[in-house]
């Protein structure tokens, strides 16, 4: 398979070296905005475009697009259209508008479109999901999700305000940055029928998007989920306490613990913690989409999962500017 990768930030560059452990060795990397005239990855010097329409030509198998969010759309729609196979940084789009006709696309024409929503592959949640499912929880009642991280300190040796998650031009802004959060409270929890939130530019950061927003998802199964997303937090803190009648289960993502205590009283907790590999999580997702590519299978998270996203994205920005309930549409 030959690979072209759009986009060559650190998104961009890992997936080159992911790829290139995996056997892709066939790539092109295309540099539409700084023009780099040469880029070196672990040693493998890796070819240079300076167009995207590098990617679409006839002899490029795979396309993945790590730039801007709001480029996402347009490309997809092109590599959908040159009959690409398809990996896709989140968010998939700036907006949920456009992506269910592109969803049937795919399907028509049998292509793999996988999202980079790694976390599905996070070792912990797994493990919490596959027991929630067991029943370890009893009945599930309630969910606290916490994701806080200063925007300065995403990547120290930047200046933020350049950055495409402080800038609404380029689809910046922490719901659709962070949509990791309420991916893997979907992939957990949903569907989900409505939504109320707050939130919106709280602080005296040097940008034009929203820096925090906290929700309430109500879902189908009569679970409320509250979830908090916000540029602000230091330290930093990604988590989620799930409630149950038999339990409660606590994941940590930076510590990589999940911990899940009886509801008995003065029960002692069952605390497992490993050490943790963050790029083992991008591993494998792209083997994942390498994988459905070779046998015709559907990725853990494709672009369906990335439209469902985005319509809660859609709808808690709608609720915080009406201070409404919002309903959510499939």
């Amino acid at each position: 398979m030959r690979a072209a990768i759009i986009g060559v930030g650190s998104a961009g560059r890992r997936h080159i070296e992911n790829l290139l452990a995996l056997g892709v060795t066939d790539i092109v990397a295309i540099s539409e905005f700084n023009k780099l005239a040469e880029l070196t990855i672990g040693g493998t010097v890796i070819p240079v475009a300076h167009s995207a329409d590098a990617a679409f030509s006839p002899d490029i198998d795979i396309v993945i697009i790590a730039n801007p969010t709001a480029l996402h759309l347009d490309l997809t729609q092109r590599a959908v259209e040159a009959n690409k196979h398809i990996y896709l940084e989140k968010p998939a789009a700036t907006s949920a508008k456009g992506l269910a006709a592109l969803c049937q696309d795919i399907k028509t024409r049998g292509l793999i479109c996988a999202l980079g929503t790694q976390n599905r592959f996070n070792p912990r949640l797994e493990e919490m999901r596959d027991r929630l499912k067991a029943g370890d929880a009893g009945v599930v009642y309630a969910v606290h999700a916490m994701l806080g991280e200063h925007i300065a300190d995403y990547h120290p040796e930047e200046d933020y305000r350049q950055s495409y998650t402080a800038r609404a031009a380029l689809g910046g802004g922490v719901l659709l940055t962070q949509i990791h959060q309420i991916d893997y409270l979907n992939w957990l929890f949903g569907p989900f029928e409505s939504i109320f939130a707050v939130g919106g530019k709280r602080s005296d950061l040097e940008i034009d998007v929203e820096d925090c927003s906290t929700y309430l998802l109500n879902g189908a199964n009569g679970i409320a989920v509250q979830g908090h997303l916000d540029y602000l937090q230091r330290p930093k803190r990604v988590s989620v306490e799930v409630l149950g009648t038999a339990g409660k289960f606590d994941w940590d993502y930076f510590g990589n613990t999940l911990s899940f205590t009886p509801a008995e009283m003065d029960a002692s907790s069952e605390v497992i913690q490993s050490s943790f590999d963050r790029n083992a999580m991008f591993m494998d997702c792209m083997r994942d989409f390498l994988d459905g590519i070779r046998h015709g299978t559907q990725p853990r998270a494709n672009l369906s999962d990335g439209l469902t996203a985005l319509r809660i994205v859609d709808a808690i920005k709608e609720s915080m500017s009406t201070h409404n309930s919002v309903e959510l549409t499939s």
